[in-house]
């Protein structure tokens, strides 16, 4: 898929970049010693973990649960009018995490680091002018965020739940 808004960037990659693009993993997964192991993805997990569909990394971000039969489902935000709506009922994908695996990710902007349920959001908002985060892992070390705030002047800045 290409991405509408900066195409011209995608049109200029080089076959290389372009193949590495594609051989990408959807996920990271490390493990430090004794405690529970890392996920690294850009959008979030399902219940399912790893035989999930692997654009469920990339664009998950919010879950409800199916009236009907109780299963949990990946809900799909809606478009109207250029503002992007949350079907009511959902949840974001980590109020449904087990917490046995610590999940790092991005993808929904939020203030500060978000923390719940062993799971750890740090799209900070850096395309809307906010920052860039990252969460740092040093041997026998607790974990730490950095930030650096971005030089991009974003005019319909939209943080939390966006």
């Amino acid at each position: 898929k290409i991405p509408m808004k900066y195409n011209e960037t995608y049109w200029s990659l080089g076959p290389e970049s372009v193949e590495y693009l594609l051989n990408t993993p959807h996920a990271v997964f490390i493990e430090r010693g004794d405690e529970a192991p890392w996920a690294f993805c850009h959008a979030g997990m399902t219940y399912k973990k790893f035989d999930q569909d692997p654009q469920a990394f990339i664009r998950n971000r919010f879950i409800s649960r199916d009236p009907v039969s109780g299963r949990l489902l990946p809900a799909q935000s809606k478009n109207v009018d250029g503002k992007w709506y949350v079907p009511e009922g959902a949840k974001e994908w980590y109020e449904y995490w087990d917490g046995r695996w610590k999940v790092v990710y991005g993808h929904s902007v939020y203030k500060e680091p978000k923390i719940a349920n062993n799971t750890f959001g740090i799209d900070l908002g850096c395309c809307f002018g906010g920052y860039l985060c990252a969460l740092i892992l040093d041997p026998g070390e607790p974990f730490k965020f950095e930030y650096v705030k971005s030089n991009f002047k974003y005019e319909q800045q939209e943080t939390e739940g966006t």
